[in-house]
């Protein structure tokens, strides 16, 4: 499998369209026929929380030390794509869709809207294997331990 890729930056087009990549169409593809055979039905109306991990495989020009610290998770993939951009790919690929202005919008996989994801937890991580894994349950009462605070004031 290929690394997780970023969302890209849609296309430019004729008459002011912006149309999406085709490696990202691709892999949100991918995504979304895995999410079709693991989601029984989606979350219609509540808040949902989501984790997302994203496992990158440890280069193989890495010093046998520094793969160990790769798969120990003391090194961590410090690299492209950014994670709001794997976010944003996994994130895509599971919502609804409109393929055009004269059809409707096809059904969610995971949820009608991103709009509805109230909590979110993405991570990079190195692993003998590429893959994302992503959990999306209901959140009814969003419990979050409070690490620090910045104002942004």
């Amino acid at each position: 499998m290929i690394d997780p890729p970023s969302k890209l930056r849609g296309i430019s087009g004729a008459h002011h369209t912006v149309r999406t990549p085709a490696k990202t169409r691709r892999y949100e593809a991918l995504i979304r026929d895995i999410a079709i055979k693991a989601m029984q039905h989606p979350f219609e109306k509540c808040p949902v929380s989501i984790a997302i991990f994203a496992i990158f495989k440890v280069p193989v020009s890495y010093s046998k030390k520094r793969r160990t610290d790769c798969m120990a998770g003391i090194e961590r993939p410090i690299k492209t794509p950014d994670f709001d951009n794997v976010a944003k790919i996994v994130c895509d690929a599971v919502s609804f869709k409109r393929r055009t202005r004269s059809r409707p919008q096809i059904p969610g996989i995971a949820y009608r809207d991103d709009a509805q994801i109230v909590r979110a937890i993405v991570e990079k991580w190195y692993g003998e294997e590429t893959m994302i894994t992503v959990a999306i349950k209901q959140t009814d009462i969003v419990s979050m331990d409070i690490i620090g605070t910045i104002n942004l004031l």
